[in-house]
């Protein structure tokens, strides 16, 4: 994720009414190419943009909110519409392709453990080598 939340921290995440600019959130990493999500890979970046979406079926309209809209702010929404999230890694460059909606979410992050998460992987990462050892 970058210096805010170091590669590797084990992050808790609570689920939320609502979300905001600015929020750290985990979520599972959209398969651009099915339309479906690819099982059991979670991926923590921040909301750096919601936008709405009117109507449903093939006349949807996107209205995006203007970059004024602080953080910690939620547009209001009119009846009916759906929110739309981007997001970013803080060590990116660039926004993610895909947009989020609220149902593709599982939390915003409330707390981390720097590192911890690659103490957990460790026994799975071992688990791994000996396989790959004995496979020769």
């Amino acid at each position: 994720m970058g210096a805010s939340l170091p590669v590797g921290s084990l992050a808790f995440a609570v689920p939320q009414q609502e979300y905001f600019v600015g929020d750290i959130v985990t979520f599972k990493i959209p398969d651009l190419l099915a339309g479906r999500q690819v099982p059991d890979e979670l991926l923590t970046h921040r909301v750096v943009d919601i936008s709405e979406v009117k109507g449903f079926g093939s006349s949807v309209a996107a209205t995006p909110w203007v970059a004024s809209l602080g953080r910690g702010q939620a547009p209001q929404l009119q009846v009916g519409a759906i929110k739309k999230y981007k997001t970013q890694g803080d060590a990116n460059n660039v926004v993610d392709d895909w947009q989020l909606t609220s149902e593709d979410l599982l939390g915003k992050v409330i707390f981390h453990l720097p590192y911890l998460g690659y103490l957990l992987r460790l026994p799975q990462i071992l688990v791994t080598a000996v396989l790959q050892t004995l496979s020769f």
